[in-house]
């Protein structure tokens, strides 16, 4: 049985949040709004990361993360696991008609994770968001890039993800 001295909880703490705020936050309590602020801060680091080929790539050639180091040789170590928010690809030709594989190298080297897909376009995007990313990679994933069909000429994508951290 509660007596007239109990500790308040962040439940029972009111949060002022009124409509006229342009920060967006709907809090009606001290709890919700501490955990409104921790699911923005997860959902604000975002990366960049640049794949490319200086040529034409066809079946098979892996895309570069380094000048030079294909993504098979040198992929990214994803070191806590990553979001893949967003990828932008394009070609400085015309037009390309190809699939772009995303794989895990410790998860399989033939099925990939993700593909992009241009169909006799010269840029295509894929967007996905923090709540649903368009793939994810596990902790100690290793991230290799791969022409998994057709081909284009000098591929170069634009990756964002963001850590995958869960709350706690």
């Amino acid at each position: 049985m509660a007596g007239p001295f109990t500790t308040p909880v962040a439940f029972s703490t009111p949060f002022l949040s009124e409509p006229e705020r342009s920060n967006g936050f709907v809090s009606k309590n001290v709890q919700e709004a501490i955990e409104e602020c921790l699911a923005l801060a997860l959902a604000n680091d975002r990366f960049l990361v640049l794949a490319k080929y200086n040529g034409k790539a066809n079946i098979g050639r892996h895309l570069e993360f380094y000048s030079r180091i294909s993504s098979d040789d040198a992929p990214l170590y994803m070191n806590g696991g990553a979001n893949i928010l967003a990828i932008i690809g394009a070609t400085t030709a015309a037009n390309a008609t190809c699939k772009i594989g995303f794989f895990d190298k410790n998860v399989s080297e033939t099925v990939p994770l993700y593909e992009i897909e241009f169909s006799n376009e010269k840029k295509v995007e894929y967007l996905g968001s923090v709540l649903v990313p368009l793939f994810t990679i596990d902790a100690s994933g290793e991230l290799v890039v791969r022409v998994t069909s057709g081909s284009i000429n000098k591929p170069h994508l634009q990756v964002t993800f963001s850590s995958n951290v869960s709350s706690p």
